[in-house]
């Protein structure tokens, strides 16, 4: 049981609010066919970790930095379709789905960016790490802003002999 007050209003929030009311709308829909190079230019035009692969309207992959990181670790040819990269068939959640579920999904499954899914099945957008830690500052700023910064905390001499 939460010790203090916080934590439970914490708890209830992550349980009344639901994926849809947090997706980011604005995502990228790329085709299976689509290259590095295109995802590179989607992504980096867009500001956005990942982009949605789609073949017509149903989902089929996900292509994150990190999975164009590797491809460009790996010498990869940039003209190599998404097909060669992305993640095929990703874990998903449904837009009514809590944010408490949602979370509990990341973290299981060691995952940034979750595809977000409409009743029937199409995808709406993608709920990220990013998107969850801006909503929990919004709620909760004086836990953040109360935190020390890593400068106060860290040391800047040698301490011992």
């Amino acid at each position: 049981m939460p010790d203090h007050p916080g934590e439970i209003h914490l708890r209830n929030l992550l349980q009344s609010v639901t994926v849809g009311e947090l997706t980011r709308k604005t995502h990228f829909r790329l085709t299976p066919a689509d290259t590095i190079t295109a995802a590179i230019d989607v992504l980096r035009a867009g500001g956005h970790g990942c982009g949605l692969v789609c073949d017509s309207r149903r989902l089929v992959g996900i292509i994150t930095e990190r999975d164009i990181l590797h491809a460009l670790n790996t010498d990869i040819d940039l003209a190599t379709p998404l097909t060669a990269v992305m993640t095929s068939h990703p874990t998903t959640v449904s837009a009514d789905a809590t944010l408490f579920q949602a979370i509990a999904m990341m973290d299981s499954g060691g995952y940034r960016h979750l595809p977000v899914l409409n009743a029937e099945g199409d995808p709406t957008g993608i709920v990220d790490v990013k998107t969850l830690t801006g909503f929990l500052v919004e709620h909760f700023p004086e836990a953040v802003y109360n935190c020390a910064s890593l400068a106060d905390i860290t040391t800047t001499h040698r301490e011992g002999a």
